[in-house]
C-alpha cells in the first residue's frame, strides 16, 4: 500500500468514527492493520472505536496484544503484563 493511500484510509476511518460508524470503522482498520501491523496509532483508534462500541475487553485486548509485541520486537521477551 502506498503512503497516500494509507493516509486517505487513515483520514476516512477517523471520518467514519465522526459519523458514529464503528464497524465500518474497524473493518477499514483492519485493512490498515494488514498493511502497518504494530501501529500504536492504528491501536489506539481501534480501541476508541471498541470502547464506543461498549466493547472494552476487545479493547484491552488490542492494547495489550501490541504492548507484548513490541515487547518482543524490542528485545525485552515475552513480557506477562498484569491482568
Amino acid at each position: 500500500m502506498k503512503p497516500q493511500q494509507a493516509e486517505r484510509i487513515f483520514l476516512d476511518t477517523a471520518r467514519l468514527f465522526q459519523e458514529e460508524q464503528y464497524e465500518q470503522a474497524l473493518a477499514t482498520l483492519d485493512e490498515l492493520d494488514a498493511c502497518f501491523p504494530n501501529s500504536f496509532k492504528l491501536v489506539q483508534m481501534r480501541t476508541q472505536h471498541l470502547m464506543a462500541l461498549g466493547r472494552p475487553d476487545e479493547a484491552v485486548a488490542a492494547c495489550r496484544s501490541v504492548l507484548e509485541r513490541v515487547a518482543e520486537v524490542s528485545g525485552w521477551g515475552r513480557t506477562e503484563l498484569p491482568r
